[in-house]
Formats: structure tokens, C-alpha cells, sequence
């Protein structure tokens, strides 16, 4: 809404460096908000040591979400959703470029919100 680039963001802007990932976090929500039919919820491990940023359900299925705001796309509390629950999709969001894994899509974070708006999960 600010017509802020991503850059300015995520890039290491000084007044950005230390809320970076909840930048990321708050951006991608704001994306998950626009898809209708959406129900985005939160999910955390029994002693809170894992949290996954955001799980949606769009009625036919459950997929965990994860917002990374750097490039290094490592994702450790998405992995123990994945062991626990396996899903048959997750979504990690970061600086990184598309990737189709073994039942894992990496999504450049610009793109959550059309990913998901368009595509039938």
C-alpha cells in the first residue's frame, strides 16, 4: 500500500533488519486475506518449540505455509509438520525462486497471493 519495492523490505534496510520476518509474515497474510473461501489458521507444536506461520484450508485440503523473509529457504518447523501430519502439499515462501518438490512448492513471496488465488489446491 506504501508503494514500497520488495527490496526496500527484505533487502537489509536498516530500519526493516530486525522485523524483517515479521514484514514477511504480515505481507503474506495480507495476500492469504484476499483469497476467498480461504480459512487461515496457526499451527504450534505441544511444547512450542515448532510453529508453522500459517495453515490454510480452502475445503479440500490442509496446507501448511511457511514465510521465510531471507534467501535461505530452511524451514525446520515445516519439517516436523510434514513428519507429523504429512500433508499432501506444503508451501514455503521466501526471497527464493519457484521450485516443485516431492511435495513441496517454493514460492517466491511476491507471489503467494496470485499463486494461490489462481490455482485450484
Amino acid at each position: 500500500m506504501l508503494g514500497l519495492r520488495q527490496g526496500v523490505l527484505l533487502d537489509g534496510d536498516k530500519l526493516f533488519t530486525e522485523f524483517n520476518g515479521a514484514i514477511a509474515e504480515q505481507y503474506v497474510l495480507q495476500e492469504l486475506k484476499t483469497v476467498k473461501g480461504l480459512n487461515i489458521c496457526y499451527w504450534a507444536a505441544d511444547r512450542g518449540i515448532s510453529k508453522v506461520d500459517f495453515v490454510i484450508d480452502n475445503g479440500m485440503a490442509v496446507i501448511p505455509v511457511e514465510v521465510r523473509a531471507r534467501l535461505n529457504p530452511q524451514a525446520k518447523s515445516l519439517k516436523a509438520y510434514r513428519e507429523k501430519f504429512s500433508p499432501q502439499l506444503s508451501i514455503r515462501t521466501s526471497m527464493s525462486d519457484y521450485e516443485k518438490g516431492d511435495r513441496l512448492l517454493d514460492l517466491p513471496l511476491w507471489s503467494i497471493g496470485t499463486f494461490l488465488s489462481e490455482s485450484r489446491l
